[in-house]
């Protein structure tokens, strides 16, 4: 953990370090750390890597594991954002597969959109810069506006056995 000094001239915040891997929208891969608050504005604690990802700041502090110094990074320049946590892995949601730049990102993502629609389409045209799917114990942050395909896997729901694929092709980065 990282405090403010005393020093009022010191405007540090009080953060906590998170280990995460990061694949920036050029496939460039790079593991470290970064720091988010110690406080979340929305419950106790620090806030989610979903929250901290879509506040307003643009830029962040990066750390790479065999480095001493932090560098800035941009948040507008991630396509995926991993990290991996103690938490019990999220129930149900929609199983996608997600071509973003280089990287491929299968898991599930739960679907709640503010006004009460549960369809993939929706939550990738909401608001929210990121959408986070989930892999076990890993949480993948995956930039919307750098995902090139989404894939939806849909078991058996009454079109017979098995499951088909359903892709929504959207508009490439850039």
């Amino acid at each position: 953990m990282t405090f403010a000094a005393s020093d009022p001239s010191d405007r540090r915040l009080p953060t906590v370090s998170v280990i995460v891997r990061i694949v920036d929208v050029d496939g460039h891969s790079r593991s470290g750390r970064i720091f988010v608050p110690t406080a979340s504005r929305f419950r106790s604690g620090p806030p989610s890597i979903e929250e901290w990802l879509e506040e307003d700041a643009a830029f962040f502090a990066f750390q790479r594991v065999s480095e001493e110094k932090p560098v800035l990074l941009n948040k507008d320049d991630i396509a995926v954002l991993s990290v991996d946590t103690e938490e019990d892995p999220l129930p149900g949601g929609h199983a996608l597969t997600i071509e973003c730049g280089t990287a491929t990102v299968r898991g599930y993502a739960r679907v709640h959109t503010p006004s009460g629609d549960t369809r993939v389409i929706d939550e990738l045209n909401s608001p929210a810069r990121f959408l986070v799917v989930s892999e076990g114990r890993t949480r993948h942050a995956v930039r919307k506006r750098a995902i090139r395909c989404v894939r939806e896997e849909i078991k058996d729901r009454g079109f017979g056995t098995g499951s088909y694929v359903r892709s929504g092709h959207l508009r490439p980065v850039r």
